[in-house]
């Protein structure tokens, strides 16, 4: 099912650009890695024309000690997309998002998750430094100076992934659509929206190792993840999400009764063969009493018991 998942990250907390870059095309060093859909670059100046990864070592090499060499937004693609439906939408983002101004390198990967279900998402790595009509003729040292291309301030407002996040929804929600896929999302948070059951179920950070507390962490998220299956689905606002709650719960009621009524009517036969198994055996032990009864008569008749062991001995009490 397609969520929303949009972050921002920093150069100052991640790899060097170039072997970022390398890392996100499955280039170098990663291409054992695999699991990539689409590599594109774009808006390179003159000087990484023909080779855009010359533009992240420029970017390690004359970029000053203390900033960014290059921003990268991670999205989540939907899963109800298929590949071209997908690389259609990350490439709609990302001129959407960059337009001619910015230098990018955007990767679709598309590895396995837990459930063996495809998990699609782009990687969009870019450097904040406007690439325009004074900049683009730049050599590589002058681009990366204060003199030179200039960074953009608006990726420094703190609305910016908000409004980011924003537009995905809304590019995401418009290819779902012409796709035929009916479920919408919502940008807002799970509170936000009213979903308090899902708001009660966020999954804490994941702690790396193999140790004990780590281990713990993933059950953790694991059971959290088990219970927000059974939920109605994200993409539900709290009345639908109530609504589908109360149908779920009629059709559980709906299948406990049909178990009770058949538990009853297996019950019921039981009871029944019971009982005609028990007049069953009070016969068979009439008859056999009675045949009983019969043989003793027959063996034994009146002079028998005339001349038996207690006639004998009312003959002796004569004599």
């Amino acid at each position: 099912m397609a969520i929303v998942h949009v972050a921002f990250k920093s150069s100052s907390k991640a790899p060097p650009a170039a072997a970022h870059a390398q890392y996100i095309a499955r280039d170098g060093q990663y291409q054992r890695r695999g699991g990539v859909e689409l590599v594109e670059s774009g808006n390179m100046p003159e000087f990484a024309q023909a080779d855009p990864h010359a533009f992240w070592m420029a970017a390690d090499a004359h970029e000053r000690a203390n900033g960014r060499a290059y921003t990268e937004i991670q999205i989540a693609l939907p899963r109800e997309l298929n590949p071209a439906q997908r690389e259609e939408l990350a490439r709609n983002v990302t001129r959407e998002l960059m337009g001619d101004r910015f230098a990018y390198t955007m990767a679709v990967h598309v590895p396995l998750a837990k459930d063996n279900i495809d998990q699609p998402h782009m990687h969009l790595m870019f450097s904040e430094r406007a690439v325009d009509d004074g900049t683009r003729d730049l050599a590589e040292d002058r681009f990366f100076k204060r003199n030179g291309a200039k960074k953009d301030p608006a990726w420094n407002d703190r609305n910016k992934p908000e409004e980011v996040r924003e537009k995905w929804v809304e590019m995401m929600n418009g290819a779902m659509q012409r796709a035929g896929h009916e479920q919408r999302l919502d940008g807002r948070s799970w509170a936000e929206q009213g979903r308090e059951d899902l708001a009660a179920l966020v999954e804490p950070k994941l702690l790396g190792g193999n140790g004990i507390e780590a281990a713990e962490r993933r059950e953790q998220v694991d059971e959290l993840r088990r219970q927000r299956e059974e939920l109605p689905a994200p993409h539900l606002d709290q009345a639908t999400a109530v609504q589908e709650l109360e149908k779920r719960a009629e059709v559980e009621i709906a299948r406990i009764e049909k178990q009770r009524d058949e538990q009853i009517r297996i019950l019921d036969k039981l009871i029944e063969k019971a009982r005609e198994l028990a007049l069953e055996v009070k016969e068979r032990a009439t008859e056999i009493a009675r045949n009983v009864a019969e043989r003793v008569e027959s063996g034994y008749g009146n002079d028998s018991v005339q001349n038996g062991p207690f006639g004998l001995m009312r003959m002796r009490q004569r004599v």
